[in-house]
Parts: C-alpha cells; sequence; structure tokens
C-alpha cells in the first residue's frame, strides 16, 4: 500500500511555533496531519516524496506480512491472496491496533520506570502546552529520552526547563 501525507495549506511562522530548538520542531510536528494508506500513489509531503510505500520485514508489523504475501504471489505468477482494497483495509486496522497496543505498553513501563524512581528529579525541557488543558505541558525528559504530560501549578513557558519529581504512583509532582 502507498502512504501519503498532505501538509495543511497554511503553516504559521516558524516562530510562532515556539522559540529556536526542540520546542520548535516540536511545534512544527503537531502541525503535520496523520499520514494515509491507500491503493494508489499519492504524495508524502511530510517526506517532500510525490509518492512512497513502505514494506518491512514481515515479522515486524501484520501489514507487511500481507504484502509480502502479495509479492510471494506476484512473483511466484500466482493469483493475489488480497485486493488492493483489502490490502488497504488491513494496513489501516492493524496500524491503528499496533499504535493503541504500542502506546498503552509504552505508557505502563514508563510509569513503572517513575514508580521504581520516585523522588528522584528529573530534569525537563518544555516543548508546549497540550491544546485544550489549561496548565498541562509537553516535557522532554532529556536524561531518558521521554516525552510526558506534565499538570503544572504555575504557568510554564516552551524552552523553559523544569524540574519534575516522579511519585510512588508513577506520575509528577
Amino acid at each position: 500500500p502507498y502512504r501519503g501525507q498532505e501538509m495543511r495549506s497554511e503553516m504559521p511562522p516558524p516562530e510562532e511555533l515556539g522559540p529556536a530548538g526542540l520546542p520548535r520542531m516540536w511545534g512544527a510536528l503537531r502541525m503535520m496531519l496523520p499520514s494515509s494508506i491507500a491503493s494508489s500513489p499519492q504524495p508524502h509531503l511530510g517526506l517532500g516524496l510525490d509518492a512512497y510505500v513502505q514494506v518491512t520485514s514481515p515479522i515486524r508489523r501484520f501489514a507487511d506480512l500481507a504484502v509480502h504475501y502479495q509479492l510471494k504471489a506476484h512473483l511466484a505468477g500466482e493469483p493475489l491472496p488480497f485486493s488492493a482494497d483489502e490490502v488497504v483495509r488491513i494496513g489501516r486496522e492493524s496500524g491503528s491496533r499496533a499504535r493503541a497496543l504500542e502506546r498503552s505498553a509504552n505508557d505502563y513501563w514508563l510509569c513503572e520506570f517513575w514508580r521504581r524512581h520516585a523522588g528522584k528529579p528529573f530534569a525537563g525541557l518544555v516543548l508546549g502546552g497540550v491544546r485544550g488543558r489549561d496548565q498541562s505541558y509537553k516535557l522532554l525528559l532529556t536524561e531518558v529520552g521521554a516525552i510526558v504530560d506534565y499538570k503544572s501549578t504555575t504557568p510554564l513557558t516552551a524552552g523553559e526547563e523544569a524540574l519534575v519529581v516522579p511519585s510512588k504512583a508513577g506520575v509528577f509532582l
């Protein structure tokens, strides 16, 4: 299947995305539209390509296994096991399920890590605010490379350093 990504028609000037550096890059990422999967070529503007296909090892993603079945059948001169619409459906459904499972597993293990390091301060870089949530921010905890949600009792500014301390429950104080 082809992957594509459209860009927003109106992008704010770079300085409106945040201070230079990681906060601005985070702001630019937040402006990107989600990628899509289709049975025909479409531009992937995030990569700057007219067309893009993605196939990796079939042990990693179910959608790749389906594509490998397609390729194997084609090379053997056999009928394709899936229609183009079925391959697209498999890619969309398995991808969204995999992302949800991965997110859940990452959340669990990060919470467990924080719980095991309760009381230890971690330095974080404020990337920006969380849309629709007052005084909630995205922080990059540079020591561990994790981006976390943080609810502050005081207003924070993108680019600012913040010191956060996980509790025994695995949440930040």
